[in-house]
């Protein structure tokens, strides 16, 4: 992108302001993982930046059974994903959905469980995020799934490029043709 992501604006407020008021407004409480707090969020603050997510998430100590892990660069991301997330994941470590086809980590619901693992991993010297995924025992879901609950499939889709960005959100994205 070029520069931080979360400080996008989107609507006149930065992009991870955005997405936690409609974490929030769900009625879900939210910890950001990250350098700066932000209004009705807990803060724990990166203690190295730039040392990824998996290394933010093995430092957090999750308060409740589940845990909706949100990047900040999901602009059209709709919080009622996870009560769908949630209506899924039944026994499993985490419901990850798919956008085009890959797994988005970083808008999935998580145990604490599975979270609970994550020192030890790392201390095992990977940083991969997917690695880690394949290590637990996930439901994907797909755009279909999304669809059919009343979701965009473009909910879960990050932007990493100004163009990505752009397209999401513009008014060609309500039209934009399913990906086989």
């Amino acid at each position: 992108m070029g520069r931080d992501k979360a400080t996008l604006e989107i609507a006149g407020l930065p992009l991870a302001e955005t997405i936690a008021s409609r974490i929030l407004a769900v009625g879900v409480p939210l910890t950001v993982l990250g350098p700066e707090a932000i209004p009705g969020c807990t803060l724990q603050q990166d203690a190295t930046p730039h040392e990824g997510p998996l290394v933010a998430l093995s430092r957090f100590r999750p308060r409740a059974e589940f845990v909706f892990v949100c990047s900040c660069d999901l602009p059209l991301l709709d919080a009622r994903i996870i009560e769908v997330l949630s209506d899924l994941i039944e026994e499993r470590d985490a419901a990850i959905p798919l956008s085009q086809g890959r797994l988005q980590p970083l808008c999935a619901l998580y145990r604490a469980q599975a979270l609970a693992g994550l020192p030890e991993w790392l201390r095992q010297g990977s940083r991969r995020v997917m690695e880690w995924i394949e290590c637990l025992h996930y439901i994907r879901v797909p755009e279909e799934v999304l669809e059919s609950r009343g979701l965009s499939r473009y909910c879960v889709r990050s932007a990493n490029t100004p163009e990505e960005l752009e397209l999401l959100l513009s008014p060609k994205a309500a039209r934009l043709e399913p990906e086989a």
